[in-house]
């Protein structure tokens, strides 16, 4: 069975702290978005690692 990937998943570079935004949402919030683990806040903090789910977090 395939697994609808409906996020695009980016990751904290400090901590590692992985985050799933909707294909739909506009990326700009990215720009403001704080890690929740590590605190860190700066718009270049996070990097595109691939394609998830948002029910069951799996990414690639």
């Amino acid at each position: 069975m395939s697994t609808k990937m409906d996020c695009w998943v980016f990751e904290c570079k400090k901590c590692g702290h992985l985050i799933f935004i909707k294909k739909d949402k506009d990326l700009k919030k990215l720009m403001k978005c704080q890690c929740p683990e590590c605190q860190i806040l700066d718009d270049r903090n996070w990097v595109f690692v691939g394609e998830g789910n948002s029910k069951t977090f799996e990414w690639k």
